[in-house]
């Protein structure tokens, strides 16, 4: 990877709105395998149902997103 960080995730990741809940790489630890991302949650957002965050699916996502 060639880009400085904090980099956009936009650049990184095949992901485009609304499925693109991280924001921006801000770490990478290529030797421990750690990244750590930016992310945020609007509020019309796809994991948000009746006002409602629906953990579990947002965080697996943003998981996905970080690792890619």
């Amino acid at each position: 990877m060639s880009e400085t960080l904090p980099c956009e995730a936009i650049k990184l990741v095949p992901h485009r709105p609304p499925m693109l809940l991280v924001d921006r790489l801000l770490e990478r630890q290529q030797q421990e395998k750690k990244a750590l991302v930016e992310a945020s949650l609007p509020q019309d957002s796809l994991f948000c149902q009746q006002g409602r965050l629906q953990v579990n699916e947002y965080l697996f996502e943003v998981m996905a997103q970080a690792a890619a």
